[in-house]
């Protein structure tokens, strides 16, 4: 009972966020020339967030829609011997999760570049090898799994439940475990290269910056850090939940655990991005229509100027409605 419940719970969860990805996705491309938000870090983010989409709509339609019994006899039954439909349905699902790990790579690469290797991060970070980057994102998992076409079928585990699994459990184990170390692996180079960046930073701290903007523009590096990072720690959950699957036979907990953990990690980018990012949360809440200020503002009313500013409904003269707003502004521009 309690299973079903949270499923239920899930399903109610998606149907809410992924409208809300989608968005935030049409957000990115549509002020991808903005000062603010055309700089690689979000691009990988919208390259992960295409990732992160089709992971939700694949695994509600196929995995869950399988384990729940929806178009049992219809469709999954009728797919009991290996073939391209039970093995696509595997394949698309294990390339785009690898995807999704390797965009929390890249996340962290950028990251570190930006805070590490200040000098030379825009120019390891040009248009060509953006292009590249995101291409194996998605390329090197495509080719990885794709034995999976010549391995899975959907059979039935009870009554209700079906699962699109390998025909053979001794590959079911292999691949699984040859997972859990990919994404070991993806995780270790994440945890040093945060661990390198945390050094950086407490560097930084130590050093008197007498330049306003640099030490604004450190202050939005390591703002974007904090985000890569919170996307990361979802990752190494489902790295850890992906080693147990390679463990147990146990389909019923181990489906249980993996969508939790799959929809959790799916979720945080755009979560995180709204939260952190007050340039995205405007022209996100401005795009569905609860935001009515400027989209344009300095990066010195952005620093220093709360949420009031993104606040739904509010007039683009704030000023003349919040005069102690106002004077905190003056306040602030005159500080320092």
């Amino acid at each position: 009972m309690i299973a079903v419940a949270f499923q239920f719970f899930l399903l109610a969860v998606a149907l809410i966020s992924l409208p809300i990805y989608i968005i935030f996705l049409y957000v990115l491309i549509k002020y991808r020339k903005s000062e603010d938000i055309k700089s690689s870090y979000f691009q990988l983010c919208f390259a992960l967030g295409v990732a992160d989409c089709y992971v939700l709509i694949h695994s509600h339609l196929a995995q869950k829609a399988a384990y729940w019994g929806i178009w049992r006899e219809e469709f999954f039954l009728k797919y009991q011997e290996v073939g391209f439909v039970p093995g696509y349905l595997a394949w698309a699902m294990r390339a785009m999760t690898f995807a999704q790990f390797n965009g929390v790579l890249l996340l962290a690469t950028n990251r570190f570049t930006a805070i590490c290797l200040p000098f030379c991060h825009a120019k390891l970070w040009s248009t060509k090898i953006m292009a590249v980057a995101i291409f194996l994102q998605f390329a090197i998992p495509a080719v990885i799994v794709l034995p999976y076409f010549w391995l899975v079928v959907c059979r039935p585990i009870d009554s209700v439940s079906v699962s699109i699994s390998f025909a053979d459990r001794s590959w079911h184990r292999f691949y699984y475990f040859f997972g859990a170390i990919y994404m070991a692996v993806i995780c270790f180079l994440c945890v040093l290269m945060y661990a390198a960046m945390l050094v950086q930073a407490r560097l930084w701290r130590s050093k008197v910056i007498d330049s306003r903007q640099e030490r604004r523009k450190r202050r939005m590096e390591l703002k974007l850090a904090l985000s890569a990072f919170a996307i990361f720690i979802p990752a190494f959950a489902y790295s850890c939940v992906m080693y147990n699957a390679s463990t147990t036979a146990d389909y019923n907990r181990l489906f249980i655990s993996w969508s939790a953990a799959s929809d959790v990690f799916a979720y945080t980018n755009v979560y995180v991005l709204l939260a952190i990012s007050p340039s995205v949360r405007c022209k996100f809440l401005h795009t569905i229509g609860l935001y009515t200020g400027e989209l344009e503002c300095d990066s010195r009313r952005r620093e220093h100027i709360s949420t009031f500013e993104c606040s739904p409904k509010l007039s683009v003269n704030y000023s003349q409605r919040l005069p102690t707003l106002a004077l905190c502004d003056e306040l602030m521009s005159t500080a320092v």
